[in-house]
Protein backbone atom coordinates (compact mmCIF):
# COMPACT_ATOMS: atom_id res chain seq x y z
CA UNK A 1 0.00 0.00 0.00
CA UNK A 2 2.55 2.46 0.90
CA UNK A 3 4.89 1.50 -2.48
CA UNK A 4 1.10 2.87 -4.21
CA UNK A 5 1.30 6.02 -2.69
CA UNK A 6 4.62 7.13 -3.36
CA UNK A 7 4.16 5.97 -7.19
CA UNK A 8 0.72 7.96 -7.00
CA UNK A 9 2.44 10.76 -5.39
CA UNK A 10 5.46 10.97 -7.84
CA UNK A 11 2.83 10.85 -10.68
CA UNK A 12 1.21 13.67 -9.43
CA UNK A 13 4.34 15.46 -8.78
CA UNK A 14 5.76 14.91 -12.21
CA UNK A 15 1.81 16.04 -13.72
CA UNK A 16 2.26 19.29 -11.76
CA UNK A 17 6.15 19.94 -12.72
CA UNK A 18 5.85 19.04 -16.48
CA UNK A 19 2.33 21.27 -16.63
CA UNK A 20 4.87 24.14 -14.73
CA UNK A 21 7.91 23.77 -16.90
CA UNK A 22 5.25 23.78 -20.26
CA UNK A 23 3.38 27.03 -19.16
CA UNK A 24 7.11 27.78 -18.55
CA UNK A 25 7.95 27.31 -22.22
CA UNK A 26 4.65 28.93 -23.39
CA UNK A 27 5.19 32.17 -21.75
CA UNK A 28 9.06 32.16 -23.29
CA UNK A 29 7.66 31.41 -26.97
CA UNK A 30 5.42 34.08 -27.10
CA UNK A 31 7.74 36.30 -25.06
CA UNK A 32 11.18 36.06 -27.45
CA UNK A 33 8.78 35.61 -30.43
CA UNK A 34 9.04 39.11 -32.85
CA UNK A 35 6.11 40.90 -31.93
CA UNK A 36 3.89 40.73 -34.77
CA UNK A 37 3.86 36.47 -33.65
CA UNK A 38 0.75 37.83 -31.27
CA UNK A 39 -1.45 38.26 -34.53
CA UNK A 40 -0.13 35.85 -37.32
CA UNK A 41 -2.31 32.61 -36.97
CA UNK A 42 0.49 30.97 -38.61
CA UNK A 43 2.94 32.26 -35.49
CA UNK A 44 1.49 29.21 -33.36
CA UNK A 45 2.75 26.66 -35.53
CA UNK A 46 5.96 28.08 -36.36
CA UNK A 47 6.87 28.37 -32.40
CA UNK A 48 5.67 24.26 -32.14
CA UNK A 49 7.73 23.44 -35.52
CA UNK A 50 11.02 25.52 -33.56
CA UNK A 51 10.20 23.89 -30.33
CA UNK A 52 10.44 20.07 -32.03
CA UNK A 53 13.38 20.91 -33.74
CA UNK A 54 15.28 22.03 -30.35
CA UNK A 55 13.96 18.79 -28.51
CA UNK A 56 15.24 16.86 -31.63
CA UNK A 57 18.72 18.59 -31.55
CA UNK A 58 18.98 18.43 -27.31
CA UNK A 59 18.41 14.56 -27.84
CA UNK A 60 20.90 14.07 -30.48
CA UNK A 61 23.27 16.60 -28.37
CA UNK A 62 22.32 14.69 -25.08
CA UNK A 63 23.12 10.94 -27.01
CA UNK A 64 26.28 13.02 -28.55
CA UNK A 65 27.43 13.96 -24.78
CA UNK A 66 27.23 10.17 -23.81
CA UNK A 67 29.89 9.21 -26.51
CA UNK A 68 32.46 12.03 -26.35
CA UNK A 69 32.54 11.82 -22.24
CA UNK A 70 32.47 8.03 -22.69
CA UNK A 71 35.25 7.97 -25.61
CA UNK A 72 37.28 10.36 -23.11
CA UNK A 73 37.04 7.89 -20.12
CA UNK A 74 38.71 4.90 -22.46
CA UNK A 75 35.55 3.33 -23.73
CA UNK A 76 34.97 2.53 -27.44
CA UNK A 77 31.91 3.23 -29.58
CA UNK A 78 29.48 0.28 -29.86
CA UNK A 79 25.58 2.20 -31.13
CA UNK A 80 24.02 5.25 -30.93
CA UNK A 81 20.49 5.68 -31.50
CA UNK A 82 18.06 8.80 -32.07
CA UNK A 83 14.18 7.13 -31.88
CA UNK A 84 14.59 3.94 -34.27
CA UNK A 85 17.19 4.96 -36.53
CA UNK A 86 20.81 3.73 -35.06
CA UNK A 87 24.41 3.61 -36.15
CA UNK A 88 26.28 0.67 -35.20
CA UNK A 89 29.84 -0.97 -35.34
CA UNK A 90 29.27 -4.60 -36.84
CA UNK A 91 31.67 -7.13 -38.12
CA UNK A 92 31.63 -5.28 -41.30
CA UNK A 93 32.18 -2.27 -40.01
CA UNK A 94 29.92 0.77 -39.19
CA UNK A 95 25.98 -0.09 -40.44
CA UNK A 96 22.55 1.56 -39.80
CA UNK A 97 19.83 -0.23 -38.84
CA UNK A 98 16.49 0.32 -37.21
CA UNK A 99 15.89 -0.62 -32.92
CA UNK A 100 13.33 0.87 -30.41
CA UNK A 101 13.30 0.80 -26.59
CA UNK A 102 10.26 2.18 -24.55
CA UNK A 103 10.76 5.11 -22.37
CA UNK A 104 13.86 5.93 -24.19
CA UNK A 105 14.03 8.77 -26.83
CA UNK A 106 17.70 7.08 -27.98
CA UNK A 107 20.87 5.51 -26.52
CA UNK A 108 24.22 5.86 -26.76
CA UNK A 109 26.20 2.21 -25.70
CA UNK A 110 29.64 1.74 -25.77
CA UNK A 111 32.22 -1.01 -24.86
CA UNK A 112 33.71 -1.17 -21.78
CA UNK A 113 37.21 0.15 -21.35
CA UNK A 114 40.01 -2.61 -20.71
CA UNK A 115 40.44 -1.88 -17.15
CA UNK A 116 38.65 -4.25 -15.00
CA UNK A 117 39.21 -2.01 -12.01
CA UNK A 118 37.47 1.24 -10.83
CA UNK A 119 35.26 1.54 -14.13
CA UNK A 120 34.81 5.01 -14.52
CA UNK A 121 31.02 5.42 -14.65
CA UNK A 122 29.75 8.87 -13.68
CA UNK A 123 31.03 11.38 -16.54
CA UNK A 124 29.56 8.46 -19.35
CA UNK A 125 26.33 8.43 -17.30
CA UNK A 126 26.46 12.42 -16.87
CA UNK A 127 28.15 13.55 -19.87
CA UNK A 128 24.30 13.74 -21.86
CA UNK A 129 23.37 16.05 -19.33
CA UNK A 130 26.63 18.03 -19.20
CA UNK A 131 26.30 18.64 -22.88
CA UNK A 132 22.79 19.61 -22.37
CA UNK A 133 23.56 22.27 -19.92
CA UNK A 134 26.86 23.32 -22.03
CA UNK A 135 24.41 24.14 -24.96
CA UNK A 136 21.77 25.63 -23.16
CA UNK A 137 24.15 28.03 -21.32
CA UNK A 138 25.53 28.98 -24.71
CA UNK A 139 22.39 29.51 -26.62
CA UNK A 140 21.36 31.49 -23.90
CA UNK A 141 24.39 34.03 -24.07
CA UNK A 142 23.74 33.41 -27.98
CA UNK A 143 20.69 34.65 -27.71
CA UNK A 144 21.30 37.48 -25.26
CA UNK A 145 23.26 39.23 -28.13
CA UNK A 146 20.40 38.78 -30.42
CA UNK A 147 19.35 42.64 -30.78
CA UNK A 148 15.52 42.64 -30.50
CA UNK A 149 12.71 40.02 -30.68
CA UNK A 150 12.90 37.81 -33.73
CA UNK A 151 12.40 34.01 -34.90
CA UNK A 152 16.66 33.12 -34.55
CA UNK A 153 16.54 34.94 -31.04
CA UNK A 154 13.23 32.86 -29.48
CA UNK A 155 15.34 29.55 -31.32
CA UNK A 156 17.72 30.24 -29.46
CA UNK A 157 15.90 30.44 -26.05
CA UNK A 158 14.03 27.05 -26.83
CA UNK A 159 16.97 25.29 -27.16
CA UNK A 160 18.03 26.47 -24.04
CA UNK A 161 14.88 25.95 -21.85
CA UNK A 162 15.09 22.63 -23.43
CA UNK A 163 18.26 21.87 -22.15
CA UNK A 164 18.06 22.46 -18.82
CA UNK A 165 14.58 20.74 -19.17
CA UNK A 166 16.53 17.43 -20.30
CA UNK A 167 19.39 17.72 -18.27
CA UNK A 168 17.24 17.88 -15.06
CA UNK A 169 14.73 14.97 -16.03
CA UNK A 170 18.17 12.88 -16.51
CA UNK A 171 20.50 13.79 -14.10
CA UNK A 172 18.34 14.20 -11.28
CA UNK A 173 18.31 10.32 -9.68
CA UNK A 174 14.39 8.79 -10.66
CA UNK A 175 13.78 5.49 -10.38
CA UNK A 176 11.20 5.58 -13.56
CA UNK A 177 8.69 2.53 -14.04
CA UNK A 178 10.03 1.54 -17.31
CA UNK A 179 14.35 2.31 -17.07
CA UNK A 180 15.75 4.36 -14.58
CA UNK A 181 17.19 7.66 -15.59
CA UNK A 182 20.58 8.41 -15.94
CA UNK A 183 21.40 10.08 -12.43
CA UNK A 184 19.69 7.04 -10.74
CA UNK A 185 22.10 4.78 -12.79
CA UNK A 186 25.39 7.36 -12.13
CA UNK A 187 24.12 6.88 -8.40
CA UNK A 188 24.11 3.20 -8.06
CA UNK A 189 27.00 2.31 -10.17
CA UNK A 190 28.96 5.24 -7.94
CA UNK A 191 28.18 3.39 -4.83
CA UNK A 192 27.82 0.14 -5.46
CA UNK A 193 30.87 -2.24 -7.20
CA UNK A 194 28.42 -5.37 -8.00
CA UNK A 195 26.41 -2.83 -10.31
CA UNK A 196 30.07 -1.86 -12.12
CA UNK A 197 30.55 -5.50 -12.61
CA UNK A 198 26.97 -5.96 -13.90
CA UNK A 199 27.01 -2.75 -16.23
CA UNK A 200 30.64 -3.66 -17.64
CA UNK A 201 28.79 -7.18 -18.33
CA UNK A 202 26.09 -6.07 -20.21
CA UNK A 203 27.98 -3.83 -22.18
CA UNK A 204 30.64 -6.72 -22.84
CA UNK A 205 27.28 -8.58 -24.11
CA UNK A 206 25.65 -6.13 -26.02
CA UNK A 207 28.83 -5.80 -28.03
CA UNK A 208 29.32 -9.09 -28.88
CA UNK A 209 25.26 -9.42 -29.80
CA UNK A 210 26.29 -6.24 -31.97
CA UNK A 211 28.95 -8.10 -33.68
CA UNK A 212 26.59 -11.46 -34.53
CA UNK A 213 27.68 -13.49 -31.77
CA UNK A 214 24.82 -15.03 -30.52
CA UNK A 215 24.58 -15.19 -26.59
CA UNK A 216 24.16 -19.24 -26.26
CA UNK A 217 27.81 -19.57 -27.78
CA UNK A 218 29.22 -16.45 -25.06
CA UNK A 219 30.46 -17.56 -21.94
CA UNK A 220 28.35 -19.04 -18.86
CA UNK A 221 29.89 -17.27 -16.18
CA UNK A 222 29.16 -13.61 -18.16
CA UNK A 223 25.32 -14.88 -17.13
CA UNK A 224 25.60 -15.58 -13.27
CA UNK A 225 22.78 -14.16 -11.27
CA UNK A 226 23.55 -13.79 -7.41
CA UNK A 227 21.27 -15.62 -5.06
CA UNK A 228 19.78 -12.86 -3.39
CA UNK A 229 17.55 -11.47 -5.92
CA UNK A 230 15.36 -9.23 -3.80
CA UNK A 231 19.00 -7.23 -2.34
CA UNK A 232 20.51 -6.63 -5.74
CA UNK A 233 19.88 -3.45 -7.37
CA UNK A 234 18.68 -2.46 -10.86
CA UNK A 235 21.67 -2.88 -12.81
CA UNK A 236 22.08 -6.60 -11.11
CA UNK A 237 18.98 -7.44 -11.53
CA UNK A 238 18.48 -6.73 -15.41
CA UNK A 239 22.01 -9.75 -15.66
CA UNK A 240 18.93 -11.99 -14.66
CA UNK A 241 17.21 -10.98 -18.03
CA UNK A 242 20.10 -11.43 -20.39
CA UNK A 243 20.54 -14.95 -18.37
CA UNK A 244 17.21 -15.86 -18.96
CA UNK A 245 17.41 -14.92 -23.20
CA UNK A 246 20.71 -17.17 -22.83
CA UNK A 247 18.75 -20.07 -21.38
CA UNK A 248 15.90 -19.71 -24.62
CA UNK A 249 18.53 -19.37 -27.22
CA UNK A 250 20.45 -22.33 -25.70
CA UNK A 251 17.18 -24.32 -25.98
CA UNK A 252 16.84 -25.28 -22.07
CA UNK A 253 13.50 -24.49 -21.33
CA UNK A 254 13.09 -25.60 -18.09
CA UNK A 255 16.16 -23.81 -16.69
CA UNK A 256 14.46 -20.58 -18.28
CA UNK A 257 11.16 -21.17 -17.09
CA UNK A 258 12.15 -21.38 -13.75
CA UNK A 259 14.66 -18.34 -13.60
CA UNK A 260 11.78 -16.43 -14.90
CA UNK A 261 9.69 -17.27 -12.46
CA UNK A 262 12.61 -16.19 -9.77
CA UNK A 263 13.10 -12.63 -11.47
CA UNK A 264 9.38 -12.13 -11.33
CA UNK A 265 9.37 -12.70 -7.68
CA UNK A 266 13.17 -11.96 -5.89
CA UNK A 267 14.09 -8.68 -8.19
CA UNK A 268 12.60 -6.06 -6.90
CA UNK A 269 14.47 -4.09 -8.44
CA UNK A 270 14.32 -5.23 -12.20
CA UNK A 271 13.55 -1.89 -14.44
CA UNK A 272 10.07 -2.18 -15.92
CA UNK A 273 10.96 -2.77 -19.52
CA UNK A 274 13.09 -5.84 -18.55
CA UNK A 275 10.32 -7.35 -16.24
CA UNK A 276 8.17 -7.08 -19.12
CA UNK A 277 10.31 -8.80 -21.45
CA UNK A 278 10.23 -11.71 -19.01
CA UNK A 279 6.52 -12.08 -18.48
CA UNK A 280 6.40 -12.09 -22.06
CA UNK A 281 9.09 -14.67 -22.35
CA UNK A 282 7.59 -17.08 -19.70
CA UNK A 283 4.12 -16.60 -21.83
Amino acid sequence: MQKRWKQALFIILSLIVGAAFGMALVLLCFAAAPEEASDAPWAVWLLFLLLLIALYLQMLLHEAGHLVFGLLTGYRFCSFRIGSLMLFRGRDGLRFGRFSLPGTGGQCLLSAPQAQENMPVVLYHLGGCLMNVLIAAVSAAAALLVPGRTWGGCFLWLLAAVGVGLALMNGVPLKLQMVHNDGRNALELARSPEARRAMRQQLIINERQTMGERLRDMPEDWFSVPERLDEADALVCSVGYFALCRALDAQQDDAALCLGRRLLAQAKAMPGIHRLLVQQELL
